[in-house]
């Protein structure tokens, strides 16, 4: 993996252990300064990056899947 390409994955897992704590896009997006719809986005990203679902979303809060 080429060094440009870790910068952005290490935010992306930083952003990742913000919302396993909160459990919520909303609070997440808070604690980092950044829109909900960012925080929706990156996440989207990193789970079609990995190739698996990595949180399960409710209409109430997020958990990580196993």
């Amino acid at each position: 993996m080429a060094t440009d390409q870790i910068a952005p994955l290490v935010a992306d897992i930083y952003l990742l252990t913000a919302l396993a704590e909160t459990r919520s896009f909303t609070q997440t997006a808070k604690r980092l300064g950044v829109s909900k719809a960012s925080v929706s986005t990156r996440i989207n990203a990193l789970e079609k990056a990995v190739g698996l679902p990595l949180v399960r979303r409710t209409t109430r809060h997020v958990m990580l899947t196993e």
